[in-house]
């Protein structure tokens, strides 16, 4: 696909596509942004220095700064990576590990897995007093069932708190 054939809205044609971006090295200082997902490798270069010891939860062990699948890693990358983030290079990551090896396709554990996750990234959250924006980013699919229905109809409250949620 060629984007700069692509048939625009009436209100952009004639304008001048340059796709260019100018980027603000401020943004996204002081925001925590929280990725509950496989993990965040704190030792990616993308990363380096910008993400906390985070939260697993209790039964798969290990660290949140370890990604089992490579996926948080990249979420996390394109989120606020040094080269290619999209929205807060400067941005301080908390993983919020809710899968391991044997979680992953387990479709019964999986929306409580990411409402406790959510529901720790929102207490650790309040419990930093922080004057800016906080982020919760959820790759992961949340089927209809009770635990997650209930903690995702919350969001009203947690948008109180100054805490966005992704799902």
């Amino acid at each position: 696909m060629d984007l700069t054939t692509m048939n625009f809205p009436s209100a952009l044609r004639g304008k001048t596509r340059d796709w260019t971006f100018t980027y603000d090295d401020t943004w996204g200082h002081g925001v925590f942004v929280y990725v509950a997902d496989s993990g965040v490798r704190d030792t990616h270069t993308e990363l380096a220095g910008r993400v906390l010891p985070g939260y697993v939860l209790p039964g798969p062990g290990g660290a949140a700064t370890e990604d089992v699948f490579n996926h948080g890693t990249g979420v996390a990358s394109l989120i606020a990576g040094a080269t290619l983030g999209i929205a807060t290079k400067q941005a301080t990551i908390v993983p919020v590990r809710i899968a391991d090896g044997n979680r992953c396709d387990r479709v019964d554990t999986s929306s409580a897995d990411a409402a406790a996750g959510v529901n720790w990234a929102v207490s650790d959250y309040k419990a930093r007093n922080s004057p800016t924006t906080g982020i919760i980013n959820i790759s992961w699919q949340v089927y209809n069932e009770p635990v997650a229905v209930t903690a995702l109809t919350e969001v009203r409250v947690w948008l109180e708190t100054k805490v966005h949620v992704k799902p």
